[in-house]
């Protein structure tokens, strides 16, 4: 989400387009790493099918917001910014809620 930030307050500056990159990286490596049966990431596994769409979603737009970015597209590069940003954040929520409710089960 910093990228995010820096990339609304800066109309995509070099530096925000480096902290959404990795980002991306790493979101792709958990993903990864949950498909591979990490003991860790099994909330991902336990997640329905919308918030996956909706983090798949996020994944997929950033290429072409940032596609939109070098070619100076502003405007369309903060819509599909902002549009990323919800599926992703939405998708980070549920994830969130279903951890706590696996923690709340096990503990109480």
């Amino acid at each position: 989400m910093l990228g995010t930030f820096l990339a609304f307050r800066g109309n995509g500056s070099e530096l925000s387009l480096w902290f959404l990159g990795l980002g991306w990286v790493l979101e792709l490596t958990l993903i990864g790493l949950a498909w591979l049966g990490s003991q860790r990431l099994q909330a991902w596994s336990k997640l329905t099918t919308s918030p996956r769409v909706l983090h798949a979603l996020a994944l997929v737009v950033f290429p072409l917001l940032l596609a939109h970015r070098l070619l100076g597209r502003t405007r369309e590069f903060k819509v599909l910014l902002a549009a990323s940003s919800c599926f992703w954040l939405v998708a980070f929520l549920v994830l969130v809620f279903v951890s706590y409710q696996k923690r709340s089960v096990h503990h109480g």
